[in-house]
């Protein structure tokens, strides 16, 4: 859902926003970050449900992978995450359906648009129930990681941080027992780093050498895992993600289903045609470390020689801002010249011995994605693509 910042208007909209969901929910969860502003939205969602009479499950202090699994685990219809993201220093509203996938706001107007008016006069608000208190479902969801974990004794090790004292919270809870299991002469040499955003969703991995793996390689090595070390074999892997990545997990025994959109629709389709694993890996960063550390550990691989396996994906970008009016006319220009198959996002070129994305955003600007078989070679791809299109945005032909 939209970012919103901590402006006076902000409560009564979080107000507003939870008596739509209670309108359009029989049952909702509300779950935010130890944040004071996260707090204050949760509170003020809980309040607008319930003066919509819907039942309320309150999970308290979590993360968001936590707050995913519960909204399943409790069969909430509509559940909302209030987190604060320090990086842009505001606050973040996101909003989850049964299945504990992102739920596009329009889903909220099932009852008519004037439910998210800044009016609630026109609306008769009786008190709700009581909250049920759903905030012990992190223990068991902590759990079932934990006995996910095969290995008996670690002989390596690793080392997770993050900006986020909630999420903080969470590696400390998770880490205790595992820590149990580790030979001490392991205790201060790490396998690797990695860094979990503030929501708990993602993990950034770091090399012996202090640089990160991009996200592509990062998806790459996540399946090679589960390829490796579960019954996965069908793999969700998003559009952005380069032919050289689908290339190596059909090489190493996988099955691909490509998807377009944002996370909730990528995530409908590891649900419909990949797996329960691929879903925790690519959406609970903490989940992901443990299962790699724990697949290191068993199969005697180190973490920089299974880096070194990955697919090489070289990529280049460039914009070109032509403005609203001209964006379409060059988009058919371009279709015409080279063809492409289109996509939701664009037009995906294969010429000039790469592969090229041309996208075009509501803003007016053209955005270009160029990958080959050397970073040189896709910068040059890339700045071929962007002269033709400043050409024609001068309106000249190609």
């Amino acid at each position: 859902m939209e970012t919103h910042n901590t402006e006076k208007t902000a409560p009564f909209f979080w107000l507003r926003l939870g008596y739509a969901m209670g309108v359009c929910a029989e049952k909702i969860g509300v779950c935010r970050d130890c944040e004071d502003i996260s707090r204050l939205a949760a509170d003020a969602i809980k309040l607008g449900a319930g003066f919509a009479g819907a039942k309320i499950c309150d999970f308290g202090v979590q993360s968001l992978p936590i707050t995913r699994s519960g909204a399943r685990f409790h069969k909430t219809e509509a559940t909302a995450y209030a987190g604060f993201d320090k990086g842009t220093n505001s606050l973040k509203i996101t909003l989850l359906d049964d299945r504990g996938i992102h739920m596009p706001p329009e889903k909220l107007l099932r009852g008519g648009a004037e439910i998210l008016s800044p009016d609630f006069s026109g609306f008769k608000i009786t008190p709700g129930p009581e909250s049920e208190d759903c905030g012990g479902y992190k223990s068991h969801y902590l759990r079932e990681i934990i006995n996910g974990i095969a290995s008996e004794k670690f002989g390596i090790n690793m080392c997770l941080s993050t900006k986020s004292k909630t999420v903080s919270e969470i590696i400390e809870a998770a880490l205790k027992e595992l820590y149990l299991r580790l030979d001490p002469k392991a205790r201060g040499v790490y396998e690797f780093r990695g860094m979990i955003s503030d929501d708990g969703e993602r993990i950034a991995l770091q090399r012996a050498d202090g640089t990160y793996l991009g996200r592509e390689q990062t998806l790459s090595l996540m399946v090679y895992v589960l390829l490796r070390d579960s019954g996965a074999r069908t793999f969700v892997l998003p559009d952005y993600v380069s032919k050289q990545v689908e290339e190596a997990v059909l090489n190493w025994g996988g099955n691909v289903v490509r998807a377009e959109g944002d996370d909730g629709e990528i995530m409908a389709k590891i649900l419909k045609h990949g797996s329960r694993e691929q879903m925790l890996m690519q959406y609970d960063g903490i989940y992901a470390a443990l299962k790699i550390l724990d697949f290191l550990n068993r199969f005697d691989i180190s973490f920089e020689s299974l880096c070194d396996h990955l697919p090489r994906i070289f990529k280049a970008e460039a914009e070109v801002e032509c403005g609203p009016e001209r964006a379409r006319d060059i988009m058919n220009s371009i279709r015409k010249k080279y063809g492409g198959a289109e996509e939701r996002r664009g037009l995906r070129i294969a010429a000039e011995g790469g592969v090229t994305l041309i996208i075009p955003e509501g803003s007016g600007v053209i955005r270009i994605i160029s990958e080959s078989e050397s970073f040189e070679a896709a910068e040059e791809i890339s700045a071929l693509f962007k002269n033709k299109i400043k050409t024609l945005a001068k309106g000249e032909t190609l």
